[in-house]
């Protein structure tokens, strides 16, 4: 978990799951530490209570009432090491990748949350270089639903249409399949 900002106009709180590398990415107007405690209630109601957190030495980290949050909600709080940012690693990383997603889109004429919840669908539904799968499918199980899928024929539709072609009348109304002819018979096929 780390910060990234002031950037355009705002700062933003980032969490990234470490085995799924789903992000989570808000907002925020100040980064108090009640602020920061909201966000996380957010995260935690969504995802669940983590076993452990990696954050920098920050002071909305290392306040009391965050320790006093973290023993209530029964999660290890790890810190990294000052001065040495690489130590959380995989928050830093996406965080330069979100500001280059986020500088890139600048001038296309949406609001920051646009842009942002545009990059959030693409990034969590992109297979990760790590694991070589989407965040969603090792988060959730199931692919999330992209403007992509648009150029896919859906397959429900497919089968419906073919069901519906003459031949085929589903429970018995009509008579079941009706008997269609042979083409050819195929003669059997031997390889030496």
């Amino acid at each position: 978990m780390d910060f990234a900002g002031p950037f355009q106009g705002s700062m933003f709180f980032i969490a990234v799951d470490a085995h799924s590398k789903w992000p989570e990415v808000h907002a925020l107007s100040n980064t108090t530490v009640q602020r920061t405690l909201e966000s996380l209630r957010k995260m935690f109601a969504a995802h669940g209570l983590p076993s452990q957190i990696v954050t920098d030495n920050g002071p909305q980290f290392v306040s009391q009432e965050f320790a006093v949050f973290m023993k209530n909600h029964g999660f290890k709080h790890v810190r990294s090491a000052p001065y040495h940012p690489a130590s959380n690693g995989l928050a830093e990383r996406f965080i330069q990748t979100f500001k280059q997603s986020m500088k890139a889109t600048v001038n296309k004429g949406f609001l920051v949350n646009q842009r942002l919840s545009n990059f959030l669908l693409t990034y969590r539904s992109t297979p990760h270089a790590a694991t070589s799968v989407d965040p969603c499918m090792l988060l959730l199980k199931r692919q999330l639903r992209t403007r992509f899928d648009l150029l896919r024929p859906d397959r429900t539709r497919c089968v419906e249409s073919k069901q519906a072609q003459p031949g085929f009348h589903p429970g018995g109304g009509g008579g079941g399949w009706t008997p269609q002819s042979k083409c050819q018979d195929i003669p059997p096929l031997f390889y030496t």
